[in-house]
């Protein structure tokens, strides 16, 4: 519920009673969930390697648990630990095995910010051609879906991209094209 609730818990021993617990009589979401918290605390406390440990737990429920969405949130969770620890291929492993979950579970807002961090993983690898390609795609998603932060990050990431590569033409005129009045720090 805290989780939830945007509420990052730090303290592993309230989990770590559960995982136990349900390891041992819960069902299967059961012990993919007490896992996968566990994972989520962890990487909350910044203690990274016991979150992939706990992740890799959840992971082995994945055939028998059927829940796409549940999934999604898995390789999201470890996507974005393999991209703080500057690992590219396996983050972006983890958010292509993000996106093709959260699409079978219908969750489109979940599949298209994946486009956008799977852009960033290319550009962060130098592959400015496939960074530049999913940041387009999450642009159009956000102008098709109507979700302006989507469309806002993804046209500032470009625009970011743009100027990194000294292509100072194509960000002004996605600027112009788009005109996003945001305060993010990103944009500065």
């Amino acid at each position: 519920a805290l989780d939830k609730n945007y509420i990052d818990v730090t303290d592993d021993s309230l989990i770590s009673i559960a995982e136990t617990w349900y390891t041992k009589k819960g069902s299967i979401r059961e012990k993919y969930l007490s896992h996968y918290y566990k994972g989520v605390v962890n990487s909350n406390a910044k203690k990274y390697p016991e979150a992939i440990t706990a992740f890799s737990r959840a992971e082995k429920y994945e055939k028998e648990l059927g829940d796409n969405y549940l999934l999604g949130q898995l390789y999201n969770q470890m996507g974005f630990i393999y991209k703080k620890h500057y690992d590219y291929v396996k983050s972006l492993e983890a958010f292509f095995n993000a996106y093709e979950l959260y699409t079978l579970a219908g969750k489109v807002s979940h599949k298209n910010y994946m486009l956008m961090n799977i852009a960033g993983c290319y550009w962060n690898m130098g592959d400015y051609d496939n960074g530049e390609k999913y940041y387009k795609e999450a642009i159009d998603e956000g102008a098709r879906t109507n979700y302006k932060s989507l469309l806002e990050l993804s046209v500032i990431d470009l625009i970011g991209l743009y100027v990194e590569q000294k292509r100072y033409d194509e960000a002004k005129k996605t600027y112009e094209q788009y005109r996003i009045e945001t305060t993010s720090k990103r944009i500065k």
